[in-house]
């Protein structure tokens, strides 16, 4: 009896994940290569309760859908001249995969982004220039290619912007009071992001910021209010911090040397080093410190051998350590090791 019941609710179980596995197909109308301008009636004869479509359009400048269930569009295009999306008003996410060469892709007389909310943009192909629609509801907005240019003006709403393996010199976002987080990337280590300025005068609400392999080299960060995460770039070499702040993290990868430009304006900081020698001259790293600095291990970092001597060489066997440094009555918290 017990193999039989098991046997059924093994059988159950199958036929559970099968009714799932089909309304998850009905919810999603993947349309393969087949190039389409109007995907109104295949959604209707084949996926009427669809709510997101692959479909690629080819070379043609318009995509009738004709659904209000559809909220989500991911397009391939052949295009130079940007796809507007008719009939679907309520896209609120749109992944955009661009297939052929251009030197700018202009979305501005685009239709059917109004509302969209989300942005990924991806293209196999070298766009050299970005120009958004007007998105007035966007909140997320995702960038993998290898961009020169990118025009953000019509998108201060955005709240997270990602940016990877573009080639982007020079970025502003200066008056973008809503974004939250913001992020450089590299995919691999044949990959890059030259960016090499950075503007983020007036981002109050900025709480985190990870630059970590672009060639930016000065970064004011005085307006930044509601900073909070910041790890810092290989190659910066002047960094204004916001006058008695408290940052919650300030990460410096491999390179000891930005610890210099952590300056004592700062409430408190937590600073974490990803550093693989176990040997580091703290007051010859950060000179700003005052003489009568005090510094203090941490009870688990007495495991890993690590020892302060008074003149501020700190060494330890393995692991990280952590510990705090006290000077002019500002707090330097420090996580350091690999």
């Amino acid at each position: 009896m017990k193999k039989l019941y098991l046997l059924l609710m093994l059988c159950m179980m199958g036929m559970f994940v099968g009714q799932e596995d089909a309304q998850a197909a009905n919810l999603h109308a993947d349309l393969g290569e087949t190039v389409y301008s109007d995907v109104s009636n295949v959604l209707k004869e084949k996926y009427p309760k669809a709510t997101q479509v692959v479909v690629h359009v080819g070379k043609n400048k318009t995509l009738r859908i004709n659904s209000k269930k559809i909220t989500s569009v991911i397009i391939h295009s052949k295009g130079n001249t940007p796809v507007s999306i008719i009939g679907a008003p309520n896209v609120k996410r749109v992944y955009y995969h661009a297939e052929e060469n251009t030197s700018t892709l202009d979305f501005r007389k685009a239709k059917g982004y109004e509302k969209v909310a989300s942005f990924d943009f991806n293209a196999e192909a070298t766009v050299k220039k970005l120009i958004l629609p007007k998105m007035n509801k966007l909140k997320y907005l995702w960038i993998d290619n290898n961009l020169q240019d990118i025009d953000l003006n019509n998108n201060k709403s955005v709240k997270e912007a990602e940016f990877t393996n573009t080639s982007i010199n020079s970025i502003s976002f200066r008056g973008f009071n809503k974004l939250e987080r913001l992020y450089f990337y590299k995919a691999g280590p044949n990959t890059q992001n030259l960016l090499k300025e950075l503007n983020l005068s007036g981002c109050t609400s900025l709480t985190h910021l990870d630059f970590v392999p672009t060639k930016v080299t000065s970064l004011d960060l005085s307006t930044c209010s509601s900073l909070k995460f910041v790890s810092l770039g290989r190659k910066i070499k002047k960094l204004t911090l916001r006058k008695n702040h408290t940052y919650d993290d300030m990460h410096v990868y491999k390179h000891p040397s930005a610890l210099k430009l952590l300056n004592t304006n700062c409430k408190e900081i937590l600073v974490t080093l990803n550093y693989k020698k176990k040997k580091l001259n703290l007051r010859k790293q950060m000179p700003w410190l005052s003489s009568n600095t005090t510094f203090k291990l941490s009870e688990d970092s007495y495991y890993n051998g690590a020892i302060i001597s008074k003149n501020g060489v700190l060494t330890w066997s393995s692991g990280r350590v952590e510990f705090t440094a006290k000077s002019g009555g500002k707090k330097i918290r420090f996580s350091i090791g690999v």
